[in-house]
């Protein structure tokens, strides 16, 4: 994962490997605009279309519950445990469950980037 930081709004890239060529990217993700909840939206290479998403729900402020959405319709939801460790030393800890056919790790980038996302001012 990578930020690209030459860009109006932060974006992230996910791709396959160390580096960003554009033969290895697996998906560009953003922050979602102009909704009540927290969530980050992803693209894939070629498409213009927002194909996942992920959205906060439940306890807003530590957002403990995430729904993931596949072009709208839900597949799955990530808990973020909560733990002394999580709290003292700052290590997160994600139960992901998900429909038969997705990617764990690409939805467990999506996760990290919104932790990113919505935890910029706390570093």
């Amino acid at each position: 994962m990578k930020e690209k930081l030459m860009s109006l709004k932060n974006k992230w890239i996910i791709c396959r490997g160390p580096h960003a060529d554009d033969s290895l990217i697996v998906a560009s993700v953003n922050k979602e605009l102009f909704t009540m909840h927290h969530g980050v939206q992803a693209k894939l290479p070629g498409s213009d279309d927002v194909e996942y998403s992920l959205r906060a729900r439940g306890y807003i402020v530590g957002r403990r519950e995430v729904d993931i959405l596949h072009r709208g319709q839900a597949i799955g939801h990530v808990t973020r445990m909560m733990s002394g460790e999580a709290i003292f030393l700052d290590k997160q800890s994600y139960k992901v469950d998900l429909a038969p056919g997705y990617d764990h790790a690409f939805i467990l980038c999506m996760v990290i980037i919104m932790d990113e996302y919505f935890h910029e001012g706390r570093r």
